[in-house]
């Protein structure tokens, strides 16, 4: 058991605190903010303008925000330093985490104080289609409008549940297929450019406030289990001096302080209308490691070219991630535990 733990314990220190070699960044005289691409530029400013003004006053340096036109944009330009933090989704995140020296350190939360959003497929209104079978049914006559190969909703969780238990490759599988962005799905289901889209629910509500007279012309025919609510990351190499100073200002906007009811509805304009950010790190993005992994595994299971020594070659690769991946949720309740009984 002891050398168990020794292996799970070396096992953590590689996964939580890899070391980026790069030297700390500690002189920051302008910090730089990641957006991910979910719909305009124009619109994106309109929430989040305001809460980088109050972010700039609190925490005493100016702040510029990074747009980028995919979210691999922003992975980008947060592993080559370009940006100090970014929003993410969960899925984006887990990228930036893996490939971009980034850290998550909160969590974004609804203004009703509920934290996670729904994937969903939406078709027009007035679509023939009613279910996600008789999408796949007629598969070769339609367009599919999918979402950016790093967003959650977008595209890991419809290719986790929908396409890949089928084996289904969405780009032969349908007459077109094209990746767009939250807003850009919306237009194009309301407007019949394309036969059905994936999206959110948050970013279908944003939508409707945004496009009011557009409420009536969508449909939702499947809606996916909860998906955690969306990280902030940061640059793993910001010294502790400023990864302090970032997180207690986030931690307190809207919770402390003479302008925290100003911050309150500052934060409510954001997006589809967020709440306080509460603390988190990387472990948030556990359950999003899971159905990537099983996601894999079900499209090297049906990949059609793949012969059978390579799909027992990939699969073996992956079990061997899923094993280290339940090492580290074992060791993590175990020091949990043993917090609550030394109490």
């Amino acid at each position: 058991m002891r050398h168990s733990y020794k292996n799970i314990i070396i096992f953590l220190l590689c996964l939580s605190c890899w070391p980026s070699w790069g030297e700390a960044i500690e002189n920051i005289d302008q910090l730089r903010f990641g957006i991910i691409a979910t719909e305009s530029r124009s619109n994106l400013k309109k929430g989040f303008d305001p809460l980088l003004k109050q972010l700039e006053k609190n925490l005493g340096v100016p702040i510029k925000s990074f747009f980028s036109p995919d979210y691999a944009g922003v992975i980008e330009a947060l592993r080559f330093g370009k940006v100090h933090v970014a929003w993410f989704g969960n899925k984006s995140g887990m990228e930036a985490v893996d490939r971009a020296n980034g850290e998550v350190f909160a969590e974004v939360t609804d203004h009703d104080g509920t934290s996670g959003y729904h994937s969903v497929i939406i078709v027009p209104k007035d679509s023939p289609y009613q279910t996600i079978d008789e999408i796949i049914q007629n598969g070769k006559d339609l367009i599919f409008g999918n979402g950016d190969p790093n967003s959650t909703s977008g595209y890991l969780m419809p290719s986790y549940h929908l396409w890949g238990p089928k084996g289904i490759n969405p780009k032969k599988y349908f007459k077109r297929m094209r990746n767009a962005s939250h807003e850009m799905n919306c237009i194009s289901v309301a407007t019949k450019q394309v036969d059905f889209a994936t999206n959110n629910d948050e970013s279908l509500r944003l939508f409707y406030k945004n496009h009011p007279d557009k409420t009536d012309t969508i449909r939702t025919i499947w809606t996916s289990p909860l998906i955690p609510s969306d990280p902030m990351v940061w640059h793993k190499d910001l010294s502790p001096e400023w990864k302090a100073k970032i997180k207690a200002v986030f931690l307190a906007f809207g919770r402390y302080g003479p302008e925290a009811d100003k911050e309150i509805k500052i934060l409510s304009e954001v997006g589809s209308g967020w709440g306080v950010f509460m603390d988190s790190n990387n472990d948030q993005l556990i359950p999003i490691r899971e159905l990537q992994m099983a996601k894999e595994r079900v499209i090297i299971k049906n990949h059609p070219r793949l012969k059978e020594n390579q799909k027992k070659e990939q699969l073996l690769e992956i079990s061997k991630r899923e094993e280290n991946l339940k090492q580290y949720i074992k060791l993590k309740n175990y020091w949990n535990s043993t917090k609550v009984r030394n109490r």
